[in-house]
């Protein structure tokens, strides 16, 4: 009778410790072992007799070295992982689908597979609708093979493609951590930053976008979005970093004059100019056309209606306020985004 393969978690972890128990709770009874590679100064403190820590002295990046690997593969024989035993190589956050555990065997005939996992940031219900490519699924075989299998998929930005097969399985978590130290830290190592600890903490304290500013500058074409989770409820706990689900976006005429305290962002609106505060500011060209008045009213009704334009090269969501204040000193009327845009060109302001 041919022997079942059994599957072996292979976790790569910097201080993520709370969503690492989550990890283990969710996956236990689906998997042999738990082998986590800690690159964190912190050991995890775990009791459960399936997991096995190994504490790296290097960094993340600068691990998969031949000699390394090869000390890898070795651990493994000794932990107990057969030849023809699965390995799932994961970030702490690479959440597999453990209902899709015991298709992988039927997969691997063709070498290792790489899992696309679907994007959640800070909370269940926020999610991009860029697909996540970083976890790998393969036999000890493959490992034993090619010790460059590893280095492969992390050597560029994307992971190289090592195998012939992708599959969707689970999640790819991001800010579901215990704190903003803990989640500023992770973010830091994981994306190589070099601006400073404090920097991305404030950052991160001000507004939920300095983690989306970073994920559209790798990819411009990233869209956020919120819906229904599908995540498995163990990670449905919300996240202690407070991020507010939506922005409050001001949109005045430069000699309008009110308090700035309350909002995240602030549009000024002058003639063909639209300054976003502290930030950057957006030329505007007015368009000579014969049919158009060329008198200052329409010119600056033009700059106002250009600001939807500024707001979808931003990557502002549909749920973000819109604070709209035509007169100093006077109430502002509020729209969210979706209903803004229904309005403009429009008498909004």
């Amino acid at each position: 009778m041919k022997e079942i393969p059994k599957i072996y978690d292979i976790i790569f972890l910097y201080n993520e410790h709370n969503l690492l128990k989550k990890r283990i709770e969710y996956l236990s009874d689906a998997v042999e072992g738990f082998l986590i590679l800690n690159f964190g100064p912190i050991v995890p403190q775990l009791s459960n007799p399936k997991i096995k820590v190994i504490q790296v002295q290097e960094n993340f990046f600068n691990f998969f070295t031949y000699d390394n690997v090869d000390l890898l593969k070795k651990e493994l024989l000794t932990y107990g992982v057969k030849f023809t035993d699965i390995v799932l190589f994961s970030k702490v956050n690479e959440i597999p689908n453990r209902e899709d555990l015991c298709t992988f065997s039927t997969h691997l005939k063709s070498g290792p597979i790489i899992l696309k996992q679907k994007n959640y940031f800070w909370n269940q219900n926020y999610k991009s609708a860029t697909i996540h490519m970083g976890s790998c699924v393969m036999l000890l075989t493959h490992l034993a093979q090619d010790y460059k299998i590893l280095h492969k998929l992390w050597e560029v930005e994307f992971p190289y493609f090592i195998g012939n097969t992708t599959l969707y399985s689970g999640w790819n978590l991001n800010g579901f951590f215990d704190d903003k130290d803990t989640f500023t830290e992770s973010f830091q190592y994981w994306n190589q930053l070099r601006t400073s600890f404090s920097h991305i903490k404030a950052k991160l304290s001000q507004s939920k976008r300095m983690l989306k500013e970073f994920w559209i500058k790798k990819n411009p074409k990233k869209v956020f979005f919120v819906e229904k989770t599908e995540l498995p409820k163990i990670f449905h706990s919300k996240t202690k970093i407070e991020i507010s689900r939506y922005e409050k976006i001001l949109i005045k005429l430069e000699n309008t004059i009110t308090s700035y305290s309350q909002y995240d962002e602030i549009f000024e609106i002058g003639l063909g100019v639209i300054n976003h505060v502290n930030n950057k500011t957006y030329k505007v060209i007015i368009p000579k056309n014969p049919w158009y008045q060329q008198d200052l009213d329409f010119q600056i009704d033009y700059t106002k209606n250009e600001i939807l334009r500024v707001l979808n090269e931003l990557h502002y969501n549909d749920f973000d306020e819109i604070y709209i204040i035509k007169k100093t000193d006077e109430n502002p009327s509020v729209y969210k985004l979706e209903e803004f845009k229904k309005l403009i060109p429009s008498e909004c302001f």
